[in-house]
């Protein structure tokens, strides 16, 4: 299980998507995993808000409001039908360390790669497996109301490509129309966002009791983590 926050302009107060991810094995399928995506409780999500420089304690949040509905319902001796999460249908996403020449075309351009990003598939990075890749299941993509635009609906189509420290997102949107579909988000040319890792998560051995530190790994981008990170080295 995963909370995944995106936020706009390095600004972790201004989050426009937070999804909860429910990954599980395939057995049939030993190099696969799946995964459904799901939006929070209102409640939920506005206490996360508001802890948005410090994910190391969304977990905690989402067991204080479990814990809080197990009681509620114990008083009321009966379940409720109030859930904690809704899953978007048609999102669900599958896993595997093999990547698909057409869906994951991105990866042969060669125009995508610099000193700082992995190489393409023609060398190892992603034929030893140290790489992992995603698709929808839902192979057209699927079509969902917008959160940014409550009434409007957008086709979407994402695949991903993931490294040890990088993170690809060929992320795009169509608001659909009564005469069609309108691009709206991500990269006409199949470019996906590309993002890196700044920061690592460290069990604190020096507390008593389990403690989760952030321990940056990219100074550079350390701004991108929210004031409490920012130096004069940020540029």
């Amino acid at each position: 299980m995963r909370i995944a926050a995106f936020y706009f302009d390095g600004i972790p107060s201004k989050i426009f998507r937070l999804r909860f991810y429910l990954l599980y094995t395939v057995t049939e399928k030993r190099n696969e995993v799946e995964m459904e995506l799901y939006t929070l409780d209102h409640a939920i999500e506005k206490a996360i808000r508001e802890k948005s420089t410090s994910p190391q304690v969304w977990n905690d949040i989402l067991q204080t409001f479990s814990s809080q509905q197990q009681q509620q319902q114990q008083q009321q001796q009966q379940k409720t039908e109030h859930k904690m999460f809704q899953k978007l249908q048609g999102c669900d996403v599958a896993w595997s360390t093999s990547h698909s020449t057409t869906r994951h075309s991105y990866l042969y351009h060669t125009s995508n790669y610099n000193s700082t990003t992995p190489s393409p598939p023609s060398s190892s990075s992603v034929k030893d497996n140290t790489a992992y890749h995603a698709v929808m299941k839902a192979v057209n993509g699927t079509i969902l109301e917008s959160q940014m635009m409550p009434g409007s609906y957008v086709h979407i189509q994402d695949e991903i490509s993931f490294w040890e420290n990088d993170f690809w997102l060929n992320d795009r949107g169509y608001v659909v129309g009564k005469y069609g579909e309108e691009f709206v988000y991500g990269n006409r040319e199949g470019v996906p966002y590309k993002m890196t890792r700044v920061a690592l998560f460290e069990m604190d051995e020096k507390e008593e009791e389990e403690c989760w530190r952030r321990r940056v790994v990219r100074e550079d981008l350390a701004w991108t983590l929210g004031d409490a990170f920012f130096s004069s080295n940020a540029e």
